[in-house]
């Protein structure tokens, strides 16, 4: 096994943080049918090579994980599942729990809970009283298990039980921790994840895995401050550093350049390798050139040169010139390599001993004023975790050695330090790593707060913890290497001081004070979405006490139901609830946790469509503040405006795999949500979906349209056309047809219609002769699609013809298509892929046929639907050599549909039975359609095949996600909630980019909202607005304020003057309302009431009616001074009541 040289964890996390803060902006919004796309079927993910099925999950797995697979790949997403987890922690420790929770989750094989064997000793590091996400698991534990308040079970057994309940298929045993000197023998992947144990219990059980060559975490949290440590053994291989699958793309040419090779992609596409990556070729069939080379230097994004590698028996027997032939004349497409990378790790003991004599070198030099040997430089042992902290070296030593004092502390008193400890605590700080010169803002803030426990922080490190564990047990993403310290201290302030109190009750309290827990009780939240961010922020709310209060409320809205696959991710839900809506499940779930949340649920989506519930009144008494947890921009942005129109704060999560993000929205200091979406992504053109096809992404897509139009579009156009058959005639419908579709698409139409009324007309048929008509159908469309259109192409635009530039037809992004057929019995790779997946095509467009005609849920057994491998065969032996059908004739347009159509428009009314595609059913026969097509069509255009995996991510547009990034960044969102409750100044909050994968933890300050200046000097930002009021009697009954009114009293509006400045239009949304150089003198419009004309042009295109009391509007004016056009903040016209007398 070939190992790339390790790097210090600074220099990878650099090297990668550019390439993250691209990603992250743009992951969010929903991609388009990017050409370079990954291609799992070929690249092993998460371990070495063939030791594991890389294809796909078991099948009891494959619907639950789904998600998570496509972040893993098979392969680690096996080894996850044949692992075994041993966990030691305070059975009670909302830590504990939420570690577990997303290990169960996430599918490890077996839990086995350690029972401590000194529990004096470790209860003096955990107060359990002042754990509010401890208390608020054991509570939602107690209330699923239907356990009594009396009853003696041990907290153990609970969590064990719980974790069963979050899923049944991950083994749970129970076990005392064993001494230093108990041998024990450990078969397969495992790990040992240690949580809220002091550094002495951390140390004998890192010894512990050592000796049974376990890896080793450990997590805790104390205060606003956490801590990761990670010891996987001297030899640790990264089968992955990154996670990021490698791009396939497309080929153009290769040419001999010395003895080099220079590699051009396709001019629309870009690869993603560097200099020194080993670079492989992929043949059309989905084979891979056995060569490999390296990457010598990288010209453009389009261009690289490479050089064989000569290390390998297979490269050296082989000449440069004789692989470039076969790669130019066979190979499609290249990709970069994932080499393995070897890691040392050192035990915690080693590790603490190497920062203790890190401190002493660096404080040595500070003294002598010396530059510092950059070996012992103390933030080599760290992973970093905001820059801005980690980069901070007595930062890093004032916080480790706390954490070692903590440890000290407890182990002298078996109780956890305060305030009035503070001249102790600093000795033990001091002498725990020798370090004379610590901070003393962080030792008073970390000695302040440590013996409680901030719930949304525990969550965050229950997951980093859980990840790291996944790590260890896969060889997927690079670890911690070895300590990461993370920290929220700009939430304390002077006023939280003041406001803490040793008799708090709860860990909010005691670490941030009363003022702010009572804000939080009372606090008026708007919950978007209750999927996978959804459900961790809801029980984040309740571990908090959020909504508990007098005014306090929850408003929950998502109108999704519950599906197998959210199991994975989404904690509040059981199988169950499959099928219940979201929201009202989570609600009944959260009231386990706490049951005083006065939560309100609603199945309403958010959108530009209708307000719904969330009218206005909604807006100015239910939602102080809004929480998004959406999957999809379009709704993003819906609600980022009205948090915007209504001056309210906003905090946006997303993730993809191991990514995620975090974006605060703070009213009149940052700028919107909407200030900085990236552009989307352009779709595929028509004619390259069409005819000239070049990356997978292209025939996917067109498969999946092809399903569409086929499964959808087609039958519910027979029965439009039967039904309409009977009350109209034939002849109109012709000319119909050809006067909105044209004639080519006409006769198309038709002839669609001829088929498919034919096959559903025939009636009384035996289920054996629709079969037999399904199948010849299937057969047909096969040989249509995949031959004679691809004839027809060629006919048209032979192979050396030119373009009307006079250059080559067939060139650049157009590949040479060729059409095939079934053959018998050939050893040609190229043709054995094409059969099978004819053969595929075949059985499930004939399966899919004869479902739309009898419907899905038939009286019938499902197995008469299904046609097998000979029915197939039998069915293409029977079309080969037959000709092709001609429909040429002389006849017009008009005769031709008639010809078609006529027979059976005197039938009775037919009944197809239409399906939408449905991706996470693996036996409804359709991703095995898409799949089958899309590789065809790869075939015919020498793009290498996927496999149905890959299909049904590209074609179901699936985001990967998986449990433990959902749980940073929704714990990320409620930190930054509090900030929003505590009023914080805008440097103080922080936006977030995450990659668990690498990891980075990378956090910015918001951008402060943007000024843009107006008419007359003026500026103005995105919460900036101009309210025109309009004042009616309740006897009122005309239709409001006229334009031309409304003019006058905005002009008032903006300095009183009629003078320097014109309307030049007013808009509502994307309709016009006025504009003066088609309205400046026209009464009739003038005269007209606001409302009248909003109304009017929503009519127009079909939407509801406008507000009766608000209407928001975008209004444009000319400066006359300068002639320049400025567009006015958001101008909202309100109609209020005069009281009656």
């Amino acid at each position: 096994m070939n190992l790339k040289t390790s790097t210090t964890p600074w220099l990878f996390a650099l090297l990668c943080v550019s390439q993250l803060f691209q990603q992250c902006y743009s992951i969010f919004s929903p991609r388009k049918h990017s050409a370079s796309i990954p291609i799992w079927r070929s690249i092993p993910r998460g371990g070495g090579e063939d030791e594991t099925d890389t294809s796909t999950p078991s099948n009891q797995d494959d619907e639950r994980y789904s998600r998570q697979f496509y972040t893993l790949g098979a392969r680690a997403q096996n080894l996850v599942r044949s692992s075994t987890v041993y966990i030691d922690g305070p059975p009670t420790s909302g830590l504990v729990y939420e570690c577990v929770k997303n290990l169960a989750l996430s599918g490890v094989g077996g839990i086995e809970i350690w029972t401590s064997n000194d529990p004096e000793h470790d209860q003096g590091y955990h107060d359990e009283s002042l754990d509010d996400l401890g208390k608020a698991y054991c509570r939602a534990a107690s209330k699923e298990l239907d356990l009594q308040q009396s009853t003696d079970e041990s907290n153990e057994s609970i969590l064990g039980r719980y974790i069963r309940c979050l899923n049944p298929t991950v083994s749970v045993s129970h076990s005392q921790r064993p001494n230093d000197s108990e041998e024990a023998v450990h078969d397969g992947p495992g790990v040992l994840l240690c949580m809220d144990r002091s550094y002495e219990t951390q140390v004998r059980l890192n010894e512990i895995a050592r000796q049974r060559n376990l890896a080793f975490v450990a997590v805790e949290t104390a205060g606003v401050y956490g801590r990761v440590f990670c010891d996987f053994g001297p030899d640790f291989v990264v089968h992955d550093m990154d996670g990021e699958t490698p791009l396939v793309t497309p080929l153009e040419t290769v040419k001999v350049q010395g003895g080099e090779l220079l590699v051009r992609a396709m001019e629309t596409e870009r690869h993603d390798v560097s200099s020194g990556d080993i670079v492989q070729f992929q043949m059309s069939d989905g084979s891979i050139v056995p060569q490999q080379f390296t990457v010598v230097k990288v010209l453009s994004p389009q261009q690289i040169i490479v050089k064989l590698v000569r290390d390998t028996d297979e490269n050296k027997s082989h000449d440069l010139e004789e692989v470039q032939k076969v790669i130019d004349a066979k190979a499609a497409s290249f990709s970069r390599i994932k080499i393995p990378v070897k890691l040392s790790f050192s035990p915690l003991q080693e590790v603490t001993a190497k920062a203790r004599e890190c401190v002493k070198m660096q404080e040595t030099a500070a003294k002598d004023k010396k530059k510092q040997d950059g070996q012992y430089y103390l933030g080599n042992l760290f992973s970093p975790c905001d820059f801005d902290k980690s980069s901070d070296v007595k930062r890093l030593k004032s916080v480790l050695s706390c954490f070692q004092a903590l440890s000290a502390f407890s182990d002298t008193h078996q109780s956890l330090p305060t305030l009035t400890d503070v001249l102790e605590f600093q000795q033990l700080a001091t002498e725990s790593l020798g370090a004379q010169m610590l901070e003393t803002k962080h030792v008073q803030n970390f000695l302040g707060t440590c013996a409680g426990k901030l719930g949304p922080l525990q969550a965050m490190f229950g997951a980093l913890g859980a990840q790291e564990v996944l790590k260890s047990v896969t060889g997927l993403y690079n670890p911690v290497q070895q300590i990461l310290l993370y920290d929220c201290d700009e939430l304390l302030s002077e006023e939280n001081d003041a406001n803490r109190t040793p008799s708090s009750k709860s860990g909010l309290s005691y670490i941030l004070g009363r003022k702010l827990e009572e804000k939080v009780k009372s606090t008026r939240l708007f919950v978007v979405g209750a999927g996978a961010i959804g459900c961790e922020l809801l029980k984040n709310l309740a571990a908090i006490g959020a909504a508990t209060g007098k005014n306090g409320c929850i408003s929950l809205t998502d109108m999704d139901t519950i599906e197998k696959s959210n199991l994975s991710r989404q904690l509040l839900f059981r199988e169950s609830n499959i099928g219940d809506f979201k929201s009202v499940a989570a609600r009944a779930a959260i009231l386990r946790f706490n049951p005083a949340t006065q939560i309100f649920t609603h199945t309403s989506k958010v959108g530009e469509e209708s307000d719904g519930p969330f009218g206005e009144e909604f807006w100015s008494s239910n939602a102080d503040m809004v929480l998004n947890a959406l999957d999809n921009m379009e709704a993003r942005l819906f609600m980022d405006q009205k948090c915007v129109v209504h001056q309210k704060a906003m905090v946006d999560a997303g993730t993809l795999g191991p990514k995620g993000n975090v974006q605060v929205v703070v009213p009149h200091q940052s700028e919107s949500y909407g200030s900085s979406v990236d552009p989307p992504e352009s779709e595929i053109p028509v004619c390259t979906l069409k005819n000239f096809p070049y990356a997978i992404a292209h025939t996917i897509q067109w498969g999946r349209d092809l399903f569409d139009g086929l499964y959808n579009r087609r039958p519910k156009q027979t029965n439009d056309f039967s039904e309409k058959a009977l009350s109209d005639s034939v002849s109109h419908f012709a000319e119909s047809l050809i006067r909105d579709s044209g004639e080519e698409a006409a006769i198309e139409a038709a002839t669609e219609l001829a088929q498919d009324l034919l096959f559903a007309s025939t009636s009384p048929q035996s289920r054996g002769e629709v079969r037999e008509n399904a199948i010849r159908w299937a057969v047909h469309l096969a040989t249509q699609l995949f031959h004679d259109a691809i004839e027809d192409l060629l006919n048209e635009h032979p192979v050396d013809s030119l373009d009307d530039d006079d250059e080559r037809f067939w060139s650049g992004t157009r590949k040479v298509p060729t059409p095939i057929r079934f053959h018998e019995s050939t050893d040609d790779a190229s043709k054995l892929a094409a059969n099978e997946n004819l053969l595929s095509f075949v059985k499930s467009a004939a399966r899919l046929r004869v479902e739309s005609f009898y419907g899905v849920n038939d009286d019938n057994d499902d197995d008469a639907n299904q046609f097998t491998d000979e029915d197939a065969k039998n069915a293409l032996r029977d079309a080969v050599g037959k000709e092709r059908d001609n429909d040429d004739n002389d006849s017009t347009t008009e005769e031709n549909i008639l010809r078609k159509v006529q027979p059976f428009a005197s039938g009775e009314k037919s009944t197809l039975h239409s399906v939408d595609f449905e991706k996470d059913d693996n036996d409804n026969g359709h991703v095995d359609f898409v799949t089958a097509a899309s590789n065809l069509r790869a075939i015919c255009y020498g793009i290498p095949p996927v496999d149905a995996m890959e299909t049904r991510r590209v074609a179901g547009k699936i985001i990967p996600a998986m449990i433990t990034t959902t749980a940073v960044v929704s714990a990320l969102s409620t930190l930054e909630m509090l900030k929003l409750l505590q009023g914080a100044p805008l440097t103080q909050y922080r936006n977030a980019f995450i990659n668990l994968a690498i990891p980075l933890l990378a956090f910015t300050v918001p951008l402060p909202a943007e000024e843009v200046p107006g008419p007359g000097g003026t500026k103005f930002t995105v919460w900036d607005s101009i309210v025109v009021k309009e004042k009616t009697h309740p006897s009122n009954s005309d239709g409001g304020m006229t334009l031309k009114r409304f003019i006058r009293q905005l002009r008032k509006a903006l300095g009183g003057t009629h003078s320097g400045f014109e309307i030049s239009s007013v808009t509502m949304g994307e309709l016009l309302i006025y504009a003066n150089f088609l309205h400046g003198e026209d009464e009739t419009i003038l005269s007209q009431s606001v409302w009248d004309l909003a109304n009017a042009a929503l009519s127009e295109e079909g939407g509801t009616p406008a507000s009766d009391t608000r209407l928001e509007l975008r209004v444009t004016v000319e400066d006359t001074t300068n002639g320049e056009d400025y567009e006015l903040p958001l101008v909202r016209l309100h109609k209020e009541e005069l009281e009656q007398k």
